[in-house]
């Protein structure tokens, strides 16, 4: 293999080892034993020793490939420093020229924990700590912790100007269970509040015995260059309001996922984001059976129209009933919309639109101050080049969806 480096590697808790060579590649590791060196007895493989010295094998039986692919933690020191292998599947290859190249074990996977030899997966960690590929911001940052129900978190400053979170669990957790469910939902919100793709990177978990251990990285945090937010303020994103969206996490489920993903089909998008409205008044306002479809949805838009006055059209009940056939159109597949023409182009377009800003913004209406946006949206250009781009198509007749944002927060202002 190329650019390898040579390691030795051996099962937890033995004494044996084995030489090998590691490669990274693009989405994982790759270790390479040597011809007929096994780290334990691969199930797929049967040897023996024949006559003569020579060994006869068979191997391939699918139950005994599917036994060794299945991920298994494996030790190995790297120039000198133990590192685990969390995820370690087994295949077995012949080296060189077939036949003569001999059986060949390879470990293929992509969790590696620096430092330390864990037993298993299912050790546990009372900490994590990762960057987000988000410049941080001048007033940006909290030096108090703030909690949430079973640990606290805090914003800091990664050496790179990024912005960081490094959150204490009161109950240890496993440590991909613990970072999963730290990283995703706290990336989603800076991804929801500053609308754009928003990566983590620089993964650590904190181990009471070793401290604080790295993670590799398959996919490197790509920095962006410093940007404006296209929503929200960074700097109003608080140490306080992450920790009270990570206690939401549990209750929102896959919705936020939802919100912040950018579906280019507009069908599609049209689907996920309409039921996704009615997914969070079922999980915020009212978790019971009973309220139809277009009462939830109503519900919804109503608390937001003193903030983005002209997106819901001339009328609520209108725009409820639009909202209503366009989620039926799509989740029931409805033969009427197969030929998608102009005409469904312009209705779905407008309601999908108006389906994204709603649900995003009662999103994170659960933990940012209210007249906080409210000014923010006042001078979002994001919003209103969408409310200029709904009144192309002529969908509301006589109507002007950025005329009424504009008209409604103008005569808001306070006379000078």
């Amino acid at each position: 293999m190329s650019d390898a480096q040579q390691i030795e590697v051996q099962l937890p808790g033995e004494e044996a080892t084995l030489g090998a060579e590691l490669v990274f590649q693009e989405k994982e590791y790759l270790v390479q034993l040597k011809p007929y060196e096994f780290l334990g007895q691969p199930s797929q493989v049967d040897v023996q020793q024949i006559k003569g010295g020579g060994i006869a094998c068979s191997m391939g039986n699918p139950s005994g490939i599917a036994k060794d692919y299945r991920p298994r933690t494996v030790w190995a020191h790297i120039d000198g420093e133990p590192v685990t292998l969390l995820d370690a599947r087994t295949t077995i290859d012949f080296g060189g020229n077939f036949p003569w190249g001999g059986l060949v074990q390879k470990l293929a996977g992509h969790r590696m924990v620096y430092g330390a030899h864990l037993q298993s997966e299912d050790h546990t960690v009372d900490g994590v700590r990762f960057v987000l590929d988000v410049k941080r911001s001048k007033g940006w940052g909290s030096s108090a912790a703030a909690s949430f129900p079973g640990g606290s978190l805090l914003l800091r400053e990664h050496g790179e100007g990024l912005v960081g979170i490094e959150a204490t669990l009161d109950d240890p957790l496993p440590v991909w269970e613990a970072t999963n469910r730290l990283t995703a939902p706290i990336r989603t919100l800076f991804a929801l509040w500053l609308w754009r793709d928003v990566e983590h990177g620089h993964i650590e978990v904190h181990d009471p015995t070793h401290g604080w251990l790295t993670l590799h990285e398959f996919s490197p945090l790509h920095v962006e260059k410093l940007t404006r937010s296209k929503l929200l303020p960074l700097e109003e994103l608080t140490a306080e309001v992450v920790a009270k969206w990570f206690s939401l996490a549990g209750t929102l489920g896959p919705i936020p996922y939802m919100a912040a993903q950018d579906i280019s089909v507009l069908q599609t998008n049209a689907l996920v984001k309409s039921t996704a409205l009615e997914g969070c008044h079922r999980r915020l306002v009212n978790p019971k059976r009973g309220p139809e479809y277009k009462e939830r949805v109503k519900d919804i838009a109503q608390e937001l129209e003193d903030l983005i006055p002209g997106m819901f059209g001339p009328n609520l009940d209108d725009w409820v009933g639009q909202m209503t056939i366009m989620r039926n159109e799509q989740s029931h597949l409805f033969t009427n919309v197969d030929d998608f023409g102009d005409a469904h182009v312009t209705r779905y377009f407008v309601m999908a639109t108006s389906a994204d800003w709603t649900l995003r913004l009662t999103l994170l209406l659960q933990v940012a101050d209210r007249e906080m946006v409210r000014k923010a949206l006042r001078d979002c250009n994001r919003l209103h080049m969408a409310l200029a781009n709904m009144d192309n198509p002529g969908f509301w007749e006589d109507y002007s969806h950025a005329e009424t944002f504009r008209k409604t927060v103008r005569d808001r202002k306070p006379n000078k």
